[in-house]
């Protein structure tokens, strides 16, 4: 009896103990002018965002935008002013812009943040194209699930890295617009080293926490890859690193993420060069062994 009342007991105060923890994150009294600016060779209206820092897990609506600054962009031999979309603190370039590779451009800024006025560069170089596409085709897995796969070569003396994006009917689903983290599916080009490759990519449409239909017969799929300077890569892999969990538990995160922008600023000037490839759903329940077949790729005994 005295043993089952010891028992009881020692439960009982291992319940009473459990508290509540609320971490004390000390909030940084410094704020910093956050710069987001990625140019490729694609043609469209490429997009410079200008923010505030802000405290750690304040949602992305609150974060402050600093509109009314001026941003410039030149490559060498000529200059164009971008323009603000309606004080959203997202400043673009025309719609029929494209970067070129080889060439060197210069992102100049200049406004006023907190009362405070700033001015802030970056320069950086247009990477060749690395990879070359040849098939992109898809076939069903599950009632929510798609997978993609894409074939050809990485080109063989250009060291390049790479980011792919997948948007269907113009939207960007699972992972987010490849300018965000949640956007990027990085891969070294060192790892390929100028052979020829065959990715398998599962796209799951329905997981992306929206009233997403599936695809459908009609629909258009466009694969992105982009081959990034060497900055950008480093950027990128540093805001990974900077943003998931790490082990053991309590494992203190990297140092600070490197910025190619002079004058105090947080973020990159990137640039990378674009391949675009495309397909439009056909039948939507196609299985592996039908796209397989469809490109002479079964095995044969």
């Amino acid at each position: 009896m005295r043993k089952i009342t010891f028992i009881i007991l020692a439960m009982l105060a291992a319940v009473s103990c459990v508290e509540d923890f609320v971490p004390d994150i000390k909030e940084s009294d410094v704020r910093r002018v956050v710069v987001d600016a990625v140019l490729t060779t694609d043609t469209t209206a490429h997009c410079v965002r200008l923010s505030a820092s802000a405290p750690y897990g304040t949602p992305s609506e609150r974060i402050p935008v600093i509109s009314g600054a001026s941003v410039r962009l030149s490559d060498g031999t000529s200059q164009i002013e971008l323009k603000e979309e309606s004080g959203t603190g997202c400043y673009y370039t025309p719609e029929d812009y494209a970067g070129e590779v080889g060439k060197t451009y210069t992102l100049t800024i200049d406004g006023e943040d907190a009362g405070e006025s700033f001015h802030f560069e970056a320069a950086d170089t247009m990477p060749p194209g690395g990879v070359r596409g040849d098939g992109f085709d898809y076939y069903k897995m599950t009632d929510s699930l798609w997978c993609f796969a894409i074939w050809g070569q990485d080109l063989p003396g250009i060291i390049s890295h790479y980011a792919a994006d997948l948007r269907v009917n113009g939207e960007a689903h699972g992972y987010g617009r490849w300018i965000s983290i949640d956007g990027y599916q990085m891969f070294d080009g060192n790892y390929l080293n100028g052979g020829e490759y065959f990715f398998y990519s599962a796209f799951d449409i329905l997981g992306t926490g929206e009233e997403t239909p599936p695809l459908k017969e009609g629909d258009l799929v466009e694969l992105y890859t982009y081959s990034m300077s060497d900055f950008f890569y480093s950027f990128m892999t540093a805001m990974m690193s900077e943003s998931i969990a790490h082990m053991p538990l309590f494992s203190p995160q990297p140092a600070n993420i490197p910025t190619n922008i002079t004058g105090g600023a947080a973020g990159v000037f990137a640039l990378a060069h674009c391949t675009k490839m495309s397909l439009v759903i056909g039948n939507p329940d196609r299985t592996r062994m039908e796209m397989l077949a469809d490109h002479g790729m079964l095995p044969k005994f």
